[in-house]
């Protein structure tokens, strides 16, 4: 890379096959630089330069081939409540309005009808159990139905119905929930097999998700706990 960087750098496949890296923290700065590597040539190429410096915030693909960016965390400027799109054909950044308070450690689902939901994360002091969805083509971020609980760290899935499927995170124990974009309303589902945080989703293309890896901490004994076993939701 161009750049050495870390901590919750986002990286989006682009349309036609490249990886566009976001942002992140090298040594003690938060960046304002993004990269894309391209796998024919195996190169990095520094592309533009976003707005705001920030770590932490997620980027999303939209169906224009352009990328999302929202939320996150800046040292210099604490929580980055701006949004922006990047064009990756020009390396351009375009400020795209603003969510409803600080948001990191947070999830963006990109919903059938081009929108973008933001889900839970933690804001200032405080974790969340709010949900926000961002339309892009009028750059407004507008509050939506409230989570069924406070969790970060965990995952977004979307069903072949556009109903978006919430897995575990911290504070979520081994709880799922549902949400409908049609209606903006969240409702408990299944619970996993055991708690997980920092694990992955994946849909199958069989339309099931694999919720798979992750860890749970326990505060009693300050240990942690690594699975190696899966959950297969339908």
């Amino acid at each position: 890379m161009s750049t050495s960087r870390s901590w919750k750098a986002p990286a989006v496949l682009l349309q036609d096959g490249r990886v566009l890296v976001i942002g992140g923290v090298s040594s003690s700065s938060d960046l304002f630089t993004p990269e894309i590597y391209d796998p024919s040539t195996e190169l990095w190429t520094m592309t533009g330069r976003m707005n705001k410096r920030k770590s932490g915030h997620t980027a999303s693909l939209l169906h224009n081939g352009k990328v999302f960016v929202a939320g996150g965390f800046s040292l210099e400027s604490n929580f980055a409540m701006n949004t922006e799109l990047c064009d990756p054909s020009t390396g351009t950044w375009t400020p795209s309005g603003v969510i409803n308070g600080g948001r990191i450690y947070h999830t963006a689902s990109m919903l059938p009808n081009g929108k973008v939901l933001l889900a839970d994360g933690c804001n200032f002091n405080y974790c969340l159990n709010t949900s926000e969805v961002c339309d892009l083509s009028t750059a407004r971020c507008t509050m939506s139905g409230n989570m069924t609980t406070v969790r970060w760290y965990h995952t977004t899935s979307i069903y072949s119905n556009g109903t978006v499927f919430v897995t575990g995170g911290a504070n979520g124990d081994n709880n799922t929930e549902l949400y409908d974009p049609s209606a903006g309303v969240w409702t408990p589902a299944d619970s996993m097999s055991t708690t997980r945080t920092q694990h992955t989703a994946s849909t199958l293309p069989n339309g099931k998700i694999l919720v798979a890896g992750g860890y749970k901490f326990d505060y009693t004994n300050n240990n942690y706990t690594y699975f190696n076993t899966p959950d297969i939701f339908t």
